[in-house]
């Protein structure tokens, strides 16, 4: 049964093998109406997956390294019905890593906001599950679980830019915001953290030593990007990148 509307969430170096054309995506034969699912009303968006649509993950996505054990399309809940990626990692036997959904991005010298639905399901720390780079490697990752703890790195020294707390088995709107140092008018970077749409990080100023580094294109990744021992599990709806005036 699908949880879409019956709680919060706001308003909108392991190997690994390649995903499978058609693996991890559950439920691709069950009947949807595509105009009402969440992507199809973000017109302006710059990337947007709602997980709902009939094709393999792989017809979207640049490139996977997500096993269907780790992730896959399912129904059992959902903020935009009638599914999500269910993520489930087991870091007991040793660190995960690299395990993601990939996609390149064409993002311009604006901000840009990098948004998703996120429902974990176990209490405590959690892995690594999104990153956004800018194609010369700078950006951000978060780990995420009951603590969401957001970290700023790549050719200047890594930096925690702070923590957030959520609470499991709920859907909670995550949006990300970069803003690169031409928009800011302050002489660096500004990243700020929103949950159900209230500020919960920031604004913090970043290292003037990245303003080199905000290009016009950036990757983001969704999956396991980096566990380090444990075991979790979640799911993710709805994600999408746009500019932000």
């Amino acid at each position: 049964m699908s949880d879409n509307e019956s709680d919060g969430g706001g308003d909108a170096s392991v190997d690994a093998p390649a995903l499978d054309a058609t693996a991890g995506d559950a439920g691709a034969d069950s009947a949807f109406d595509a105009s009402t699912t969440y992507c199809a009303g973000r017109t302006t968006a710059l990337f947007c997956d709602d997980f709902d649509r009939t094709t393999p993950l792989a017809a979207l996505w640049d490139s996977t390294t997500l096993p269907g054990a780790i992730g896959l399309i399912d129904s059992s809940h959902s903020r935009s019905a009638p599914s999500s990626l269910s993520l489930v990692a087991d870091a007991s036997t040793g660190p995960l890593a690299n395990l993601s959904l990939h996609k390149v991005v064409t993002v311009g010298p604006s901000a840009v906001a990098f948004r998703f639905q996120f429902r974990p399901a176990r209490t405590g720390a959690g892995p690594s599950v999104v990153k956004f780079n800018y194609g010369s490697g700078f950006g951000y990752y978060a780990y995420m679980g009951e603590t969401i703890d957001v970290r700023v790195g790549g050719p200047i020294p890594e930096m925690n830019i702070g923590t957030a707390l959520i609470s499991v088995n709920q859907w909670h709107l995550i949006e990300f915001v970069i803003e690169p140092p031409t928009m800011t008018g302050a002489g660096h970077g500004r990243l700020t953290l929103k949950v159900d749409g209230t500020v919960a990080i920031g604004p913090r100023d970043l290292d003037p030593a990245a303003n080199a580094h905000y290009t016009t294109s950036a990757a983001i990744d969704v999956g396991i990007v980096h566990f380090p021992t444990g075991s979790w599990s979640g799911w993710i709806d709805d994600v999408e990148v746009a500019n932000v005036p």
